[in-house]
């Protein structure tokens, strides 16, 4: 499965969480999906996660980072998930 979902807060600015995250799964050859902290459709997961820190990164409901890295931080984050695609 090669789609993150970055779960964003609903109070802060996300937009450089959003672009940091964007910027390496686009290089990486992920797909992110984005979602909003209050999305009904993502609570369940969060409550489930005892998820209450954004911004998060997921990978199949488990916690791949929290918080917003710099860029290469990000990159090398997703360097090390094993689902990445082949190239």
């Amino acid at each position: 499965m090669n789609t993150l979902r970055l779960i964003l807060p609903d109070t802060d600015d996300p937009g450089q969480a959003r672009s940091v995250w964007q910027t390496a799964c686009d290089e990486a050859g992920f797909t992110l999906e984005i979602h909003a902290a209050s999305d009904p459709g993502i609570q369940a997961t969060t409550r489930a996660l005892g998820l209450n820190t954004y911004p998060a990164l997921l990978q199949a409901d488990q916690i791949i980072a929290i918080g917003t890295p710099d860029l290469d931080s990000a990159r090398r984050i997703l360097a090390g998930l094993t689902t990445a695609p082949a190239s």
